[in-house]
Order: C-alpha cells, then sequence, then structure tokens
C-alpha cells in the first residue's frame, strides 16, 4: 500500500464522514474508524475535513459548524488560530449574532448550576 498524502487523507476521511451522513457507510468500516481512530465523525473531525467555501456567500455553515466544534471544546487553540487566518472574526460576536449563536463571551461561561427545588 502506498503512502498517502495529508490531503488525500482529509479528503478520505470527508469521503467517509459524507457516506455515515448518508447512510451508505458499512458498519464494519464505521466500526474499524471508531476504534482506529476515535472522534473521527465528531464535530471537531467534521471541522477540520469541510473546506473553507471560496464564495464569502457560502460561508455562512462553514462557520457555525466551526462555532459549534469550538464551543464543544473540540477546536484547538492553534485550530482556532488557523481559521483566524482564513475568516478574520470567524468566531466573533458580528458572526455569531448573525448565525443565531450565543455571544462568544456567553458560549465561553460556565452554565451555572440550578438550585434544587423542593416539591
Amino acid at each position: 500500500m502506498s503512502e498517502r498524502s495529508e490531503e488525500e487523507l482529509v479528503v478520505w476521511l470527508k469521503e467517509q464522514i459524507d457516506a455515515f451522513d448518508a447512510g451508505t457507510i458499512d458498519a464494519d468500516l464505521v466500526a474499524h474508524l471508531d476504534e482506529e481512530i476515535p472522534g473521527w465523525n465528531d464535530l471537531g473531525a467534521r471541522a477540520r475535513v469541510t473546506p473553507v467555501p471560496e464564495d464569502e456567500a457560502d460561508r455562512g455553515a462553514w462557520i457555525a459548524l466551526h462555532i459549534d466544534a469550538y464551543d464543544a471544546g473540540e477546536l484547538t487553540s492553534e485550530q482556532s488560530a488557523r481559521i483566524d487566518e482564513l475568516v478574520p472574526d470567524w468566531n466573533g460576536d458580528a458572526s455569531r449574532a448573525a448565525l443565531g449563536k450565543a455571544p462568544a463571551a456567553a458560549a465561553d461561561a460556565e452554565p451555572e448550576s440550578q438550585p434544587d427545588v423542593a416539591e
């Protein structure tokens, strides 16, 4: 088997995620990927394999996916910095508001504990 470039592997993984979403991936392959590449299909993986749309009008879904991955704690600071280089202020309050996402400060805040209510 020949070695694949990182770009080829990203394309292959994106194809597997697309097949998973379409329900056409083999169950044995899903089990193998789950074992060998934990998190292969989580928000962080999906964000990493989804290319930046060239047309700015098509970037909303791409940005929303990355904000969701960021909020879920599935992006490293290095990944966030790389996205900042590609799309400055992708995670800013203006982008979040345009996409119906919580402001960055709210997303970063710890959830408040709810008091127990005696009935």
